[in-house]
């Protein structure tokens, strides 16, 4: 399983709920499944997140992998100037 943790300002979208269990294989499905359960997820994800693995910030990549017992943290999206 992957633990999912979103940032406190999507607390809205998801009746409160912050941390998530996921068995999805990739960081694609991971997002897919919280946008299917959360649909207000869905512009936010499609605006742009930052993605953490196991504390790296990474590309949020859908295809990337996710390995079992990662924690990954959605982030608001990082800009830089």
């Amino acid at each position: 399983m992957v633990k999912i943790v979103l940032w406190s300002g999507l607390r809205r979208f998801t009746d409160g709920t912050l941390e998530f269990e996921t068995a999805a294989p990739t960081l694609g499905r991971a997002m897919a499944d919280l946008v299917a359960q959360y649909p207000g997820l869905g512009p936010i994800f499609d605006q742009g997140v930052s993605v953490a693995i196991d504390g790296d910030i990474v590309p949020p990549n859908p295809a990337m992998a996710l390995p079992d017992g990662a924690e990954v943290h959605f982030l608001q999206q990082m800009r830089g100037g």
